[in-house]
């Protein structure tokens, strides 16, 4: 399994780079810009935090958008072939591709906290704590989005993946116009409610007690799910091999 995940830093690790690289200097560029505002300049501040929130999203979105090209770089019937007669079986290769998947993931929780300590040091802290527990809840969220894609790459292939995630983000675009058109907006009237109920969902106060429940049990059933999602993998691999390319 070990030499699985060491493949998958060899066949990934230009990209990877790239994106580390991008990451890096984009996140920089939101913490130091604040500094040539005189207006922020401290942690306290609404406008700064929102800069946080809006970065920490930034950052698993490209993950996110990254993680599934684990799947395409050996996508070849000759290495499905070959893996599948190797002890490790399909169990390893799909095994090692979530979680290599998975420590990337950890890796974007791990920056955001770098840049949590970051910004305490530079603007001090009292609203950064609750803004750091945003990429927690974005890591099990993204394990639970992966879960539901990486099945139907396995079976089906990268494009149809690629097909997949465009239909996915069109369904969240229909559902935010359906909000937007029928749904209550009093919420949106004012950036500081908008500001001070997204902390309040963060720190946990104002929660219904379905709602908070279901926050916690969400890093859980996320797992159960990954791991699940791992196990029909592993069922759909040889299937999944005829619809690639060579």
């Amino acid at each position: 399994m070990a030499g699985l995940i060491y493949k998958e830093w060899i066949l990934n690790r230009k990209t990877i780079l790239i994106l580390s690289a991008t990451i890096v200097f984009m996140s920089f560029v939101f913490v130091f810009m604040p500094m040539t505002d005189d207006s922020v300049v401290s942690s306290d501040d609404m406008s700064f935090s929102m800069i946080l929130i809006l970065l920490y999203v930034v950052i698993f979105f490209f993950v996110g958008m990254f993680q599934p090209n684990i799947f395409a770089v050996d996508e070849t019937k000759k290495w499905a072939c070959f893996v599948t007669s190797t002890p490790e079986m399909s169990e390893g290769q799909i095994g090692a591709k979530y979680i290599f998947g998975m420590l990337m993931s950890f890796g974007a929780v791990m920056w955001c906290d770098i840049l949590n300590n970051i910004v305490s040091l530079i603007y001090g802290s009292n609203t950064i704590t609750i803004v750091l527990q945003l990429p927690v809840i974005m890591l099990f969220v993204q394990f639970f989005l992966r879960s539901l894609e990486y099945p139907f790459m396995v079976r089906f292939g990268s494009k149809f993946g690629a097909v997949y995630k465009t239909g996915v983000f069109f369904l969240f675009i229909f559902i935010l116009l359906v909000y937007f058109l029928f749904g209550d907006l009093s919420l949106f009237d004012s950036v500081d409610a908008f500001y001070e109920k997204m902390l309040n969902i963060l720190s946990g106060k104002g929660l219904s007690d379905n709602m908070f429940l279901l926050l916690c049990c969400m890093p859980l059933l996320s797992m159960i799910l990954y791991y699940l999602s791992y196990r029909i993998s592993c069922r759909m691999y040889l299937k999944g091999a005829d619809n690639f390319d060579r």
